[in-house]
C-alpha cells in the first residue's frame, strides 16, 4: 500500500469513532475521549441540544460511551457528537412513547397523558385526573 493510500485509510477510520470520556472540563465546555488502547483525544467540545437563544446545558461525564466526529479524519479537530447507552450507563426506561430526564435522585418523565417529577422519593404528577403530590413533608406557603 502506498503511502498516499495508508493515510487516506488512517483518515477514514478517524471520521466516526466510538470511545469513553476520561476528563471533563465543563468550564470550557470540552473532554477528553478515549478511543481506545492508548489513543487520547484532545479537549473536544460536545454538542448541545440548542445553542443559540435558547440552550441546553448537559455536560458529558467521565465514563460516558461518546461518538466523536472528526472532519478529514483528525480528531484533533473533532467534536463529540453525542452518547451512546452502555451496560455502565444504560437507558432510563424501555418506553418509546416517553421523554425521560435522569440526573441523580432525580427525574422528569413526560408522556403524552402525563408529566412526573421525581427527587429522592418525593414525586409530583400531572395528568387528566389532576395533580398529586407525595413526599414525606409537603410545606404549603
Amino acid at each position: 500500500m502506498s503511502w498516499s493510500a495508508g493515510e487516506q485509510a488512517r483518515r477514514l477510520h478517524g471520521l466516526v469513532r466510538i470511545g469513553r470520556v476520561t476528563a471533563v472540563d465543563p468550564g470550557r465546555a470540552r473532554a477528553r475521549v478515549s478511543l481506545g488502547g492508548a489513543a487520547e483525544t484532545a479537549w473536544l467540545p460536545w454538542t448541545g441540544g440548542r445553542a443559540g437563544g435558547i440552550r441546553e446545558w448537559a455536560p458529558v461525564t467521565v465514563g460516558e460511551q461518546v461518538v466523536v466526529l472528526s472532519p478529514g479524519g483528525e480528531t484533533g479537530q473533532g467534536v463529540i457528537a453525542g452518547s451512546l447507552f452502555s451496560a455502565a450507563h444504560a437507558a432510563p426506561s424501555n418506553d418509546g412513547a416517553a421523554h425521560r430526564l435522569e440526573l441523580g435522585g432525580s427525574s422528569i418523565t413526560m408522556t403524552g397523558d402525563a408529566i412526573t417529577l421525581e427527587s429522592n422519593g418525593s414525586t409530583l404528577t400531572l395528568d387528566a385526573a389532576g395533580i398529586r403530590l407525595n413526599g414525606a413533608r409537603i410545606d404549603l406557603n
